[in-house]
């Protein structure tokens, strides 16, 4: 289902099940349960790459979709949205496809990829040397003869694959004019020193806004030595926020479309239905709430009971409290 943070959207078939116990070996009726009632096998996902396009309505809802098939890129198959689940960011427009979380990424994403590779190359450049051929003037000549041109295409072949590894050397002609001077000559010319522009800086300014990006350049805080407490813990809240606005949209989805489904399918009440939550996102800072409660109780204003005392617990992850003997 969280492949709707990359894509922006994520789409399940809604595959059944009899439940007929344990021991059968049709998968169709193999369940724990022995009840004969229906059940869910399982939300098979549907590839994003094998979308071929969606249906509507006449009024532009959702009625399904159309996908190709993942093995041979051929023939077409209708998934109606009655036995599909869509999981999607957003429904603005309502969008069958949302928007991808990284969508607003990409950009210091492909310029920092770009500046890594000729950081690369200049690095290569740098331990080997910028190299250079001088050939006669005619090579260059537009009335250069065919066996020149070849000889021009070899040199320079020879120039731009010059690296430093466990295969450099240079096979290069030894050829003189009448004065004695070489017509074909290959140098190295030494590295230019340090360039103007701090690439590492480059880099890791793109790496905070790819993090800013989804709201976690809370883990870049103290690698460069700067950041208090107080701003990791504001930005770990703001990200805790996005984590449980997921974690909601995932589970309004189930008991908006699955869960009612499966108890029409078992001719069942709907009226009062069952429904699927999540735990806390976030953690409770145990010394805050020690002192708000100690202050609340200070005060006057809530006294101890039973029911606090087992919410308090359970927040600290302590065991029951025993009745004593």
């Amino acid at each position: 289902i969280l492949s709707m943070c990359v894509y922006g959207w994520s789409f399940h078939e809604i595959v059944y099940k009899r439940r007929l116990g344990p021991d059968q070996k049709d998968a169709s009726k193999r369940s724990r349960f022995n009840d004969g009632k229906i059940g869910w096998r399982k939300w098979a996902i549907r590839g994003q790459e094998t979308l071929y396009l969606w249906t509507f309505d006449d009024d532009g809802g959702i009625q399904g979709m159309q996908q190709v098939d993942p093995y041979t890129g051929h023939g077409r198959v209708d998934i109606p949205i009655e036995k599909a689940l869509l999981f999607r960011t957003t429904a603005a427009k309502n969008n069958p496809e949302g928007r991808s979380l990284l969508r607003n990424a990409y950009r210091p994403w492909w310029f920092k990829r770009r500046i890594e590779e000729i950081e690369a190359i200049g690095i290569e450049r740098d331990l080997a040397g910028l190299p250079i051929a001088f050939v006669p003037p005619e090579y260059l000549a537009g009335s250069a003869t065919p066996a020149q041109q070849v000889v021009l295409s070899a040199i320079k072949e020879i120039v731009t694959s010059i690296k430093r590894n466990e295969n450099e050397g240079i096979i290069f002609p030894q050829v003189f004019d009448e004065g004695g001077k070489p017509l074909f000559d290959l140098k190295l010319l030494n590295s230019g020193g340090s360039r103007q522009f701090d690439t590492d800086k480059v880099i890791t300014r793109l790496d905070q806004r790819i993090a800013m990006s989804i709201l976690s350049d809370f883990i870049l805080l103290g690698q460069d030595r700067v950041g208090s407490f107080a701003l990791g813990a504001t930005k770990m809240d703001l990200w805790s926020m996005s984590v449980d606005s997921i974690a909601k949209t995932i589970a309004d989805t189930v008991n908006q479309h699955a869960i009612p489904r499966l108890l029409k399918l078992n001719a069942m009440r709907t009226d009062t239905l069952p429904y699927l939550t999540y735990g806390q996102v976030s953690s409770v800072e145990l010394t805050e709430v020690a002192d708000y409660v100690s202050k609340l109780v200070g005060v006057g204003a809530i006294m101890p009971d039973p029911a606090l005392e087992e919410h308090l617990r359970q927040l600290g992850d302590l065991p029951d409290s025993q009745p004593l003997v």
